[in-house]
């Protein structure tokens, strides 16, 4: 199978080269004996072994849209190495406590952690550290992530409470960045279109402990028909000619053509009407693609300012935080939409009826300035930005901030009290819940009288990608069949043992043919929250853990059986929300009904805090013991270990680890993890009484559920993601 993949990619590559002509950059030596200046390199880049060859149509173009100067610097950054980052996840830990870590674990030789400017929590490394391969990576505490690509995120600025859309979020570097900035609080959907890429975006969300995330696998139109001016802020990150990737993907270079840009600039705008119709009065929306190529960027937006007036640019350098100089960020280049140099933007015809797709399709006429104005079209640059990779450390990216304006009757303020599980806000508004629904089927009757040029659009994407086989496909096993069943209980197709991540997992009845009771899920769920678990309610007076009365965790409202596997819906939604919808994980899982008995997820495991569980035990992540847990090694714990019984407050856990109002670790005393032997301080409790479910962490980042047994501890990660004997 590997030289079959080989020889295809082989005969795809000459083929491409074949029918386009390539020029080979030059070295950074022959760069700097030319007229002009072309900037040093950053600290810690260094240049390029390799060779990288661009199409001479891309470089044609970026030689007409570039000064001469600013052109061969541009060349320049292709001969560095590219760049590495991370994106500490601050749902499970913070930048001080994470820093601490590394340079305790980091060789003499390793270079410093250096922050990314326009990411607090952001930081570039080098190649030969290799976090992916460290426990910290599998408990969740970071996201390997390119550093431009943390840009359109953090000009998101989404907030606790917000309900957020990441329309084309896999593999979901910035819906984990989303979720973090709502802590826990408000709901989050991520979709993606393609099966496989959606299947990787569900196992992130899980890895990083995301409590209130619904993980969808369908077309804009289709959501869009569902969620009618529902989302306060909207990120799309739209699928594009990949430019900006040149240095990091190979297969953005072979399938790099101008015919393609245009056809991405196509599907671009459609993807932007759907979301356009989902935000609400006074909400956001983010555009970003990782390509320079103006028709997909600036014209992108200005064709869709022109289409609605609703809409305003917002002016990038005035977003709270924003230091546009600081972080080498450089505002849009409006001008090359009205330019019109060989190859650029061109404006739809007079007729606008022509379909902006397909692989015959050529721009028809340029834009002349006059016909500019009406469009206060100068608002464009401001209101979008561009990252260079020969002006900060960071591949090619753009990105738009759009403001859909207020009405007022429909600018009710939105609160910020939410009833997502595992967080501290209240139901949502049953009266607008209700409005809402009744909006909902007056878009899908709408729906279905729109044009289909746009659903045309992304089915020939699909199919040349082979998307569409898969989509159809996952029709039979996914979601959808677990939804259609969801009242009776029977047993949606899935494959057993497989741990994929997706909603599939561990949801097929295990239990036999009789199907699982609702009311007998909740009281299992019930009593195993009473019995392992440390949750308590904000609303309770009484101290009591999870599962006593009225708490948060146990309202049948937010609960949702699929199968035997019980699930916790996040805030603002509702199972039947969902009915009919490809989805691969509709909120929380916290478990499944086995014989009678309740067994917990891993998902719910990863979405705890240490203190949040009644038993836990922290391993360092530089420990033989955190290695050999992600094996699927059962753990032997001595007198030593460092071990949580309940004993102590929710506030600190058995070392005496006290947490800030994030509910992280505080940084004054966290070192506790670092300078103690290797399973920690000592035990409150006689190991041998030590008993029952027990949350495992990775240096206090959740990683799994163990079964404690005397000194033994019985691990429960899940098959389908340990390692191999490699992973030492």
């Amino acid at each position: 199978m590997k030289k079959a993949v080989k020889q295809i990619k082989a005969a795809k590559q000459k083929t491409a080269e074949k029918q386009r002509k390539t020029a080979v950059l030059p070295s950074k030596k022959e760069l700097s004996n030319r007229e002009g200046t072309i900037p040093s390199m950053e600290s810690g880049q260094t240049e390029s072994s390799g060779e990288i060859v661009l199409p001479e149509g891309f470089l044609t173009r970026m030689k007409n849209l570039l000064e001469e100067n600013e052109y061969e610097a541009f060349l320049s950054s292709y001969g560095l190495e590219r760049l590495f980052s991370l994106r500490v996840n601050t749902l499970k830990t913070d930048r001080e406590f994470f820093m601490k870590l590394v340079s305790k674990e980091r060789a003499s030789d390793a270079p410093s952690l250096v922050p990314v400017p326009w990411e607090q929590d952001g930081f570039y490394y080098s190649e030969k550290w290799r976090p992916g391969r460290l426990p910290w990576h599998e408990a969740g505490m970071y996201y390997i992530q390119e550093a431009s690509a943390m840009a359109p995120a953090v000009l998101c600025g989404a907030q606790p409470g917000e309900r957020i859309l990441d329309l084309c979020a896999a593999p979901g570097g910035k819906s984990t960045k989303l979720a973090a900035s709502l802590r826990g609080r408000g709901l989050l959907v991520a979709n993606e279109i393609h099966p496989e890429r959606a299947r990787v975006l569900s196992a992130n969300i899980e890895r990083m402990g995301v409590r209130n995330a619904v993980v969808t696998n369908e077309t804009p139109q289709r959501l869009a028909s569902r969620f009618p001016v529902f989302f306060d802020r909207i990120v799309v990150d739209a699928p594009c000619s990949g430019e900006g990737m040149f240095r990091k993907e190979e297969e953005a270079l072979l399938n790099w053509s101008m015919e393609n840009v245009y056809r991405c600039a196509a599907r671009q705008e459609e993807i932007l009407e759907e979301a356009a119709s989902m935000l609400r009065p006074g909400g956001t929306l983010i555009y970003s693609t990782c390509t320079f190529a103006p028709e997909e960027n600036e014209a992108v937006i200005f064709h869709f300012l022109a289409d609605h007036p609703e809409f305003d640019v917002e002016i990038i350098s005035d977003l709270p935080g924003v230091d546009m100089e600081k972080w080498g960020f450089e505002s849009g280049r409006g001008e090359w939409i009205v330019r019109g140099p060989a190859g650029s933007i061109s404006e739809r015809s007079d007729t606008g009826n022509e379909q902006r797709s397909g692989a015959g399709w050529k721009p028809e006429r340029f834009v002349p300035l006059a016909e500019a104005g009406a469009l206060a079209f100068f608002d464009i640059p401001e209101g979008t930005v561009r990252l260079w990779p020969h002006r900060l450390r960071g591949e090619g990216h753009f990105a738009a901030v759009l403001k859909k304006e207020s009405k007022k009757e429909s600018s009710k303020p939105f609160s910020n009290d939410s009833s997502t599980p595992f967080s501290d806000g209240k139901s949502a508004d049953p009266a607008e819940k209700a409005a809402e629904k009744t909006a909902w089927a007056a878009a899908e009757k709408n729906a279905a009288e729109k044009t289909v040029g746009a659903a045309a659009e992304i089915k020939a994407a699909e199919k040349t990608a082979g998307a569409v086989a898969e989509i159809e496909a996952a029709e039979k096993t996914a979601g959808a069949v677990a939804e259609k069943h969801v009242k009776t209980g029977r047993k949606r197709p899935g494959k057993k043992g497989k741990n994929s991540g997706s909603f599939g997992r561990g949801s097929e009845n295990r239990s036999g043919d009789t199907p699982v009771k609702r009311s007998e899920a909740l009281k299992l769920w019930k009593e195993f929250c009473r019995d392992n678990l440390l949750l308590q309610d904000s609303q309770e007076t009484d101290g009591a853990p999870c599962g006593a009365g009225v708490s948060r965790f146990c309202r049948e409202e937010c609960l949702i059986l699929f199968g035997d596997a019980l699930w916790a819906l996040p805030a603002h939604i509702s199972g039947s929300d969902l009915d009919g919808l490809k989805v691969m994980r509709p909120g929380l899982h916290l478990g499944n009904v086995v014989r009678g008995r309740f067994e917990p997820a891993h998902a719910l495991a990863m979405a705890l805090r240490r203190e949040e569980a009644l038993r836990s035990i922290s391993l360092p992540g530089t420990s033989p013991q955190a290695y050999a847990w992600f094996r699927g090694e059962s753990l032997q714990i001595g007198e030593t270990a460092d071990l949580c019984d309940g004993s102590k407050s929710a506030e600190t856990n058995s070392a005496g680890i006290s947490r800030n109002e994030n509910g992280i670790e505080d940084n004054n005393v966290s070192a506790a993890f670092i300078d103690n032997s290797p399973l920690g301080v000592s035990c409150s409790e006689n190991v041998k009484n030590f008993k029952g479910w027990c949350l495992v962490t990775i240096d206090g980042c959740a990683a799994g559920w163990g079964k404690a047994g005397g000194n033994v501890i019985k691990n429960h990660y899940p098959k389908g993601l340990r390692k191999g004997s490699w992973y030492r």
